[in-house]
């Protein structure tokens, strides 16, 4: 190998090293990130725990009204942008945010192919207060239509994340916090 391919081959690595060491210091310390599995409660349905998928993950919740909990904690008050693991068949699958029972905003998941097929999903940017809170995604969209999605895992990203990494390292990222990588 050229003495100048080399050298540039350290420049470059040295370079993404100070940058990851930058965002671990930074602002990958503020997603806050949580297993679809983790949800602390549930209401107007009940999922169900299908064992045949790439991810742990739960089925079944599909209809208007079905809701769910999670307590997480977000570390600084700020604009984060909502992301998710998940799969689902529908061309459009409607869920709606809230945060300690005020609505957010409206999320619409979008086909993936199947339920077995897992994408990584962007959402609106959200306001979200610094503190422990308690999510709620709510099953939204008509009455009686079927809204099917199998989530994997939630995160919510701050700007800065978005900015670094792209969509193979925030799946690493999330997936390494949350015990699915080593």
């Amino acid at each position: 190998m050229h003495k100048r391919t080399v050298f540039f081959l350290v420049i470059v690595a040295l370079l993404v090293g100070a940058a990851h060491s930058a965002l671990a210091d930074g602002p990958i310390d503020k997603i806050v990130a949580f297993r679809a599995l983790d949800f602390v409660g549930q209401g107007e349905g009940t999922v169900q725990f299908p064992t045949d998928r790439a991810y742990p993950t739960f089925s079944h919740w599909d209809y208007q009204g079905h809701w769910l909990e999670w307590k997480v904690t977000i570390p600084e008050a700020g604009m984060y942008f909502p992301v998710a693991m998940y799969a689902t068949n529908r061309e459009q699958a409607f869920r709606h945010l809230s945060i300690d029972g005020e609505f957010v905003a409206e999320f619409v998941f979008h086909s993936t192919g199947d339920f077995r097929t897992y994408k990584l999903g962007f959402f609106d940017p959200v306001q979200l207060p610094a503190g422990e809170h308690i999510v709620r995604f709510t099953v939204a969209g008509e009455a009686g239509v079927h809204q099917g999605v199998n989530p994997a895992w939630f995160a919510f990203l701050p700007f800065e994340v978005l900015m670094e990494l792209d969509d193979a390292a925030i799946i690493e990222t999330v997936e390494t916090m949350l015990g699915f990588r080593e």
